[in-house]
């Protein structure tokens, strides 16, 4: 049982990070439409797009003595950066479109 608690934390580690740039790009791109898709769907559709990415994804962020500890808080908080950034990029473009 140990064993299973081990491994979906890993699981967890190697998702916080792709998951949490995907789903600052989908809140923040013009991709889908405030009326066709709500935060909820855009989290999820940026779930679901992570899960698929996951045999791409590096085993772990950090060593397994302190998985959530201030540096993943930062790597979380650039993450978000990049998300958000890359979101509004592609609002400018298709606006100047």
């Amino acid at each position: 049982m140990l064993e299973l608690g081990a491994l979906t934390l890993s699981w967890l580690q190697a998702l916080l990070l792709p998951l949490t740039r995907v789903t600052a790009f989908f809140l923040a791109a013009p991709v889908f439409s405030q009326a066709a898709a709500t935060g909820r769907i855009r989290i999820v559709y940026a779930g679901a797009l992570c899960v698929v990415m996951m045999p791409a994804l590096s085993d772990s962020i950090s060593n397994p003595g302190r998985p959530f500890g201030e540096m993943t808080l930062l790597l979380l908080l650039s993450e978000i950066l990049i998300g958000v950034t890359m979101g509004l990029i592609l609002q400018f473009v298709a606006a100047a479109v």
